[in-house]
């Protein structure tokens, strides 16, 4: 969590709502596999009210996917969200 931290505008308190907001989208993907799950981008996008009606979705998925298979892991989500954050100066 710290490296995390570290390389984001993020807080500690704000990764764990982020882990929180990504654990939400299916829990019991993330409980089987904390550290290696990889949601499906559409789950992520459906879920989260700041990204359901971004036209730019697929372009998104494509960029932060570090797999490039149109899903996110934990860490893709985080480079996400510090991306979209308004607290970027």
């Amino acid at each position: 969590m710290n490296a995390v931290s570290e390389l984001t505008y993020f807080s500690r308190r704000d990764i764990i709502r982020l882990f929180d907001r990504f654990y939400r989208i299916n829990p019991n993907a993330v409980k089987a596999n904390p550290f290696g799950v990889r949601l499906p981008a559409a789950d992520i996008f459906a879920s989260i009210e700041e990204l359901k009606c971004n036209p730019f979705r697929q372009r998104l998925a494509y960029v932060f996917s570090s797999k490039q298979d149109d899903c996110f892991s934990f860490d893709d989500f985080v480079d996400l969200a510090s991306t979209l954050t308004t607290m970027v100066c």
